[in-house]
């Protein structure tokens, strides 16, 4: 789902989408890790845009171990158009422990 540029802050009234496996929020004004990890019923996602985001911005490089660490429990393959490795989630893993 294509979702780019439409002004997205929240996700306090996000509807059941079993199936969504891709969601692009480029250049949406997200600034709070926490409405990421709303994202969580999104049971298929595994690709995830937020390049261009105040909270990419923000976070840099972290950004990718945050999201997985939100989202654990979910096949995130693509973040930000970069491969999620095995590294990666070990990493996600070890810093949610």
């Amino acid at each position: 789902m294509n979702l780019q540029g439409n002004k997205i802050v929240t996700f306090d009234d996000v509807p059941y989408l079993p199936g969504l496996k891709s969601l692009n929020l480029h250049t949406n004004p997200i600034t709070d890790l926490a409405e990421i990890g709303k994202l969580i019923t999104f049971e298929a996602l595994s690709d995830l845009n937020l390049l261009e985001t105040p909270l990419a911005e923000e976070k840099g490089d972290d950004l990718k171990k945050e999201v997985l660490i939100l989202l654990d429990g979910l096949n995130i393959k693509k973040i930000n158009d970069e491969e999620v490795t095995a590294d990666d989630i070990t990493d996600a893993k070890a810093e949610k422990a």
